[in-house]
């Protein structure tokens, strides 16, 4: 379970407010995990698109607004949240009021737009740990003590660079995505099985948003079929 647990990011134009943004929160949360964190900058337009979901272009305007430099990474729980309907920019949701408003105020002070993320919902919460920390977000979200101490890591998100197993696959892809895989799936994760057609075939909400997790490359895509490459333990599927 990851009720209470949600996911703060300062992108790098909103680290001069930093020191203040940590004081409050700490006086509303426990903070599990922070992370000062560099993407590559060859993969970061690549990984801002994963993580949003949005077909973003090179140095687009939310690169240019939010910074394309190190960012902090704070997995928070809260103990008391509060769960009501919000509007939020994907419509109106069950958000916990208590992380949605304080999200507004940091907003607010760097100046507006979105130079904070904050996941609002327990499903976002799951995709955004997902993404970041693949099979290591199990523990993160078990963890019981605060650890405030800020260290730094340098890595791209998750399956950047190939995945290493299917377990680490499809945990990422059950906790953002809504798919289905159509055959040979008996024995997945743990066993990868092909007939004579040699592929895994997905039916998904989004084709987009599948191949964006998965980082496909495409082979073939003409509308009516799309055929993508990814690799798995080195292995291209």
């Amino acid at each position: 379970m990851n009720e209470g647990v949600y996911l703060f990011i300062l992108w790098e134009k909103a680290r001069d407010k930093q020191d203040v943004i940590l004081k409050d929160m700490g006086k509303n949360f426990r903070i599990l995990k922070a992370l000062d964190v560099e993407w590559s900058q060859e993969n970061f337009s690549r990984n801002l698109s994963r993580f949003y979901g949005e077909k973003l272009p090179d140095f687009s305007h939310k690169e240019r607004h939010c910074g394309r430099g190190k960012f902090l990474l704070l997995v928070i729980r809260d103990e008391s949240p509060n769960m009501e309907n919000r509007v939020t920019s994907k419509g109106t949701s069950l958000v916990n009021t208590r992380v949605f408003d304080l999200k507004a105020k940091y907003r607010e002070w760097t100046g507006g737009g979105h130079k904070i993320h904050c996941s609002n919902s327990l499903a976002e919460t799951r995709h955004d740990l997902a993404m970041f920390f693949g099979l290591e977000a199990k523990s993160i979200i078990s963890q019981v003590k605060s650890d405030e101490t800020i260290r730094s890591v340098k890595k791209d998100l998750v399956g950047f660079d190939g995945w290493d197993s299917f377990d680490q696959l499809f945990y990422v892809l059950n906790n953002t995505s809504k798919y289905v895989v159509l055959r040979n799936f008996e024995d997945f994760p743990t066993a990868y099985t092909l007939d004579a057609h040699n592929d895994i075939d997905f039916l998904s909400d989004s084709s987009y948003d599948l191949r964006s997790i998965v980082n496909g490359v495409p082979v073939f895509n003409k509308g009516y079929r799309v055929h993508d490459r990814f690799t798995v333990g080195g292995e291209s599927v």
